[in-house]
């Protein structure tokens, strides 16, 4: 593979793939942020197998033998989901870079609440699994709010004091 580079005369070819690419420096993060990321997603994880074990008294009220089987699928389903939404919002907030971080996560705050509408407008006679997911989207708009009041303030204190310096 020459990937537009000119071949060189080498008899042992490294076994790593030199054609791949490294990501740009705005999207490389500490390590400590996906490891962060990481612990988070598997708590979540491990809430949504929890929930998993609590009947769904709904469903429970319309199944004619009484008990459920476990939702397998849709604990997978939804851990998936949230560690997309993780990566996402990870990837759209950049929170390891401090330069307009509040725009980025006003950006990324938009369609976030309009994720949690539409999740939320879903909400009716919803199964535990599902209310973990939905506890999660709220819970972190809240700390999306939370972390744009304190981020504002602290990104304008700088031009202010140079303001009122002059």
């Amino acid at each position: 593979m020459d990937c537009g580079r000119p071949m060189q005369e080498v008899e042992d070819p490294p076994a790593t793939n030199a054609c791949i690419v490294p990501l740009p420096i705005a999207f490389r993060a500490p390590p400590s942020f996906w490891l962060l990321a990481s612990l988070i997603w598997l708590l979540l994880v491990a809430a949504l197998i929890h929930a998993g074990f609590k009947p769904d008294y709904w469903q429970l009220r319309h199944t004619e033998s009484g008990t459920l089987p476990y939702p397998i699928g849709s604990v997978i389903t939804f851990a998936l989901i949230v560690l997309v939404e993780m990566t996402a919002l990870g990837l759209a907030v950049q929170p390891w870079r401090f330069r307009r971080l509040w725009l980025r996560i006003l950006i990324s705050l938009i369609p976030w609440l309009g994720w949690n509408v539409l999740w939320g407008l879903a909400a009716m006679h919803q199964s535990p699994v599902r209310d973990v997911h939905s506890n999660w989207l709220l819970g972190m708009s809240a700390i999306l709010l939370l972390a744009l009041l304190v981020v504002v303030p602290a990104s304008l204190w700088p031009r202010l004091r140079r303001w009122l310096g002059n």
